[in-house]
């Protein structure tokens, strides 16, 4: 696929005087398309009424959810043009035909409208006669199929011009929500050709594939990833090359640990600094200059007792659930005016190892599951400085074994890094043609 032609658009916008065009509420359109509110659409018989799910006593509830059965699909289900049908809540064909509204076919166009809005997707091939919705989303049916298309209106609900729509509508609520009623108000741009429709659809529908294409092959890189983490990790696959025993170690036989106490707080007559911060080590293995380090300052004592230097590990020390504690992450950046904040604690070796090796090798699947049992807490779960200590790792002795797997898993990382900037490649390219596309400003043969 080629990128869109930055030039081309731009004598477009030098030329909207030409005949073809007329003046809309969203800018120039072409003479043939025309705005239309949802509700022109349903009154013309161009779609039925739409409906989202049951309310009040009828919405089913977790004690109606079976393990396999009628999917029941929440927002949170409907995401990056995809409707998650092995993942969702299931109820059973009883509990449903308890049921009075909400029944989405296959072919239907999925919106969301509650929580997270403005997400859409259109319900597949399904083993069901129906799935059922909540009234977080509402389907969109075509009944003249030879007025409107309905990849076509699933774009436009993904369109800029629509989304902006769903935001104007949805202000002033406390939770993002667009109701039946108000939804029937916003307003599609439609060409009145339904080739044209279905060719805009079909050349949307190429980049479509190739994201999702490009979205399994990084979950493929990152199955992959784990299964080599597990098997270099325990050593149960070894590096050519490599014999020696590895050994197990206590965490606090590798250096000191140590707390914080820089909170997030400017004071005039201290020194400003940078500080790392609990989600920094969360989200990332590495902690270098592409942080986004938040400024605060620090006292002169704080500045020389909690700082970081390369090859410092950070840890985060407490979290919600036993299971999502621990996590790390390596220092590569060596700043004094770089501090980490009091949720973190900070391990700063008096052995020497593989800093590469120990982005890994920290967040190791044997080592959490440690961090998890020691956890202890009710509301929030916390680890000691001694949990850390006791804690256990293997390790190769040789330190060039460290450097190789260190190497071999940062690789497959950059590799999948590389794919996700391919991916948002795809996505912007994808958006830039809808721009062009849904608006007519670019026209296709048809």
């Amino acid at each position: 696929m080629q990128p869109i032609d930055i030039k081309k658009i731009q004598s477009f916008k030098k030329d909207f005087g030409l005949s073809g065009y007329k003046k809309s509420e969203f800018g120039f359109i072409p003479k043939d398309w025309e705005v239309i509110k949802i509700e022109e659409l349903i009154n013309e018989n161009i779609i039925e009424k739409p409906m989202d799910g049951n309310h009040g006593n009828l919405h089913p509830t977790s004690q109606d959810y079976v393990e396999k059965g009628i999917p029941f699909l929440l927002a949170s289900d409907v995401e990056n043009d995809r409707i998650d049908l092995n993942n969702c809540k299931f109820i059973s064909q009883e509990t449903s035909k308890k049921l009075q509204k909400g029944f989405a076919k296959e072919g239907d166009v999925l919106l969301t409208h509650k929580g997270s809005v403005g997400n859409s997707a259109i319900v597949p091939k399904i083993s069901t006669e129906y799935v059922v919705l909540t009234p977080q989303v509402t389907y969109y049916r075509i009944k003249n199929k030879e007025r409107l298309n309905n990849h076509f209106l699933k774009n436009i609900f993904q369109s800029n011009y629509f989304q902006k729509q769903l935001k104007i509508v949805g202000k002033g609520a406390t939770r993002d929500y667009i109701g039946i009623v108000a939804q029937r108000q916003l307003k599609v741009i439609l060409p009145k050709n339904i080739e044209e429709q279905q060719k805009i659809a079909s050349i949307l529908s190429t980049w479509d594939k190739a994201i999702e294409l490009k979205e399994k092959l990084i979950e493929q890189k990152k199955q992959q990833k784990k299964g080599l983490m597990q098997k270099l990790l325990t050593g149960e696959v070894r590096l050519p090359g490599f014999e020696e025993e590895w050994e197990e170690v206590k965490l606090g036989e590798l250096g000191d640990f140590k707390t914080s106490s820089v909170d997030k707080k400017v004071n005039k007559n201290d020194i400003e600094i940078l500080l790392v911060n609990y989600m920094d080590v969360y989200r990332n293995r590495l902690i270098d200059n592409t942080i986004d380090f938040m400024k605060v300052t620090a006292t002169k004592k704080q500045i020389e007792t909690f700082n970081v230097q390369y090859g410092d590990v950070l840890f985060t020390p407490s979290s919600e659930t036993p299971d999502d504690i621990g996590h790390s992450a390596v220092v590569k950046v060596d700043s004094a005016k770089i501090l980490y904040s009091y949720h973190l604690v900070r391990l700063r070796f008096k052995r020497e190892m593989d800093v590469d090796f120990k982005a890994y090798v920290f967040n190791s699947s044997n080592l959490l599951r440690e961090f998890s049992k020691r956890a202890t807490g009710a509301t929030r779960y916390t680890l000691s400085l001694s949990d850390f200590k006791e804690s256990t790792i293997r390790i190769p002795k040789d330190i060039t074994e460290q450097k190789a797997i260190g190497t071999v898993l940062l690789n497959s990382e950059r590799e999948i890094r590389l794919l996700k900037k391919e991916l948002e490649m795809l996505k912007q390219q994808k958006k830039g043609l809808m721009q062009l596309l849904l608006t007519g400003k670019v026209r296709v043969k048809v």
